[in-house]
């Protein structure tokens, strides 16, 4: 093997045992404490490896907060390097280079750095329990629309806007369907549902009533075309003809 060679930065690896020393930066993602056991896991087996955490000058941890909480767990020596300017956007770019952000990593970051409009989001996303994409969008009434891919950019940027005045009536007629349809989480079943509740003549009232039969079962199809449909068989259940609502996609 040849010599190894490269130029001295002036970058010092540092070791300590006072774990208190460094915070999280304000807006960095939620501790996954599955993670962390995993980490003190292997910390337990082989030791804690030299792999330095990333520190600015204030002393606040820019890449590595689950090293500094497995070395804590473990009493095990924490490495560190001080980068003075680094700050919120060198956070972001770390971690996805490292264990790639989700959607709720966002959403702690922004909602963590005061954005009301991710404050709102989550607080509709604790409230209803329903996955992150799916509360993004019935909150930004995007729900029955394309655009997947340019969502997630806009919302991982931070420009996510809480525009549905309707998202808590949505939110709360999906608790009572839940009642009678226990698949009511599914994404395809809520954008098919939107779309049959914006038709004019729909009453919700006389869709939970027709939920209610036994004879009526819902059935869950993996496409909103083939959900539209089994909501509109749902709806007209006893319905003469010339009293149908077409509620399926045209």
């Amino acid at each position: 093997m040849g010599t190894i060679t490269g130029q001295d930065t002036g970058i010092r690896v540092y070791m300590t045992y006072d774990y208190e020393q460094f915070r999280p930066l304000k807006g960095n993602r939620d501790i996954d404490k599955t993670h962390i056991k995993r980490l003190i896991k292997s910390v337990t087996n082989a030791g804690m490896l030299v792999a330095p955490i990333i520190v600015n000058n204030k002393g606040e941890i820019v890449d590595g907060l689950h090293r500094r909480d497995t070395a804590k767990a473990t009493e095990a020596p924490l490495y560190f390097i001080i980068v003075d300017d680094y700050d919120i956007e060198e956070m972001k770019i770390l971690n996805q280079c490292h264990k790639g952000w989700t959607g709720d990593s966002f959403l702690s970051l922004f909602s963590g750095l005061g954005n009301q409009e991710y404050i709102k989001l989550k607080k509709y996303k604790d409230e209803f329990k329903l996955s992150l994409s799916t509360c993004i969008s019935i909150c930004s009434d995007t729900a029955t629309g394309s655009g997947g891919v340019a969502r997630g950019a806009s919302f991982r940027a931070g420009k996510f806007a809480f525009t549905n005045s309707k998202a808590y009536d949505i939110g709360n007629q999906l608790i009572e369907i839940s009642e009678y349809f226990p698949l009511y989480k599914r994404k395809t079943f809520i954008n098919a549902f939107i779309h049959c509740s914006r038709v004019k003549g729909f009453n919700f009232n006389e869709f939970i009533s027709k939920l209610k039969l036994p004879a009526n079962h819902m059935k869950f199809y993996g496409t909103v075309k083939e959900m539209r449909e089994e909501i509109h068989r749902v709806y007209n259940y006893r319905r003469r003809d010339n009293k149908k609502i077409e509620l399926r996609a045209k």
